[in-house]
């Protein structure tokens, strides 16, 4: 071969190695909404109530100021480690603007509504509504994504 034919084939191959660089970038995928929860369930499980902001949208979220403080998260919410709080089980993501789930604790069940929210290719809380279903549970947690008496 040449030295002109070798170095076109040089720059083919390159050409193709970017190409499969760049196809490969764009297909990884973001956290999916079941992703999401994965990580609020594991954090709240963990004792990671300083994280769990991290699950809501800076953007969509009214109080994200105030749920960036562990203080806000336990004690005083369904979510409290003291109400050896579970995790959220969802039962139906096919509407991203009212997402259903299910809750306990050792207050109660609730039952779980949430609007999701994506930036760029991740999915995040916008709100969280947690409605006791049982007798115990305490509608306790007054904000945006609030428990609200049945």
């Amino acid at each position: 071969m040449t030295h002109k034919k070798m170095h076109g084939l040089h720059i083919g191959v390159m050409a193709i190695a970017v190409a499969a660089v760049v196809a490969l970038a764009a297909c990884q995928p973001g956290v999916t909404i079941q992703g999401r929860i994965d990580t609020f369930n594991s954090q709240v499980k963990n004792g990671q109530y300083d994280q769990l902001y991290t699950n809501f949208s800076s953007t969509q979220t009214s109080t994200y100021t105030q749920i960036k403080s562990a203080s806000y998260w336990d004690p005083g919410s369904p979510f409290a480690s003291g109400d050896h709080p579970q995790a959220i089980t969802l039962t139906d993501t096919s509407n991203t603007s009212d997402v259903k789930g299910t809750y306990g604790n050792a207050n109660g069940v609730y039952t779980v509504d949430l609007n999701m929210t994506k930036s760029g290719a991740d999915w995040y809380i916008a709100t969280m509504l947690l409605t006791p279903v049982s007798p115990n549970a305490q509608p306790s947690f007054p904000i945006n994504f609030r428990v609200s008496a049945p």
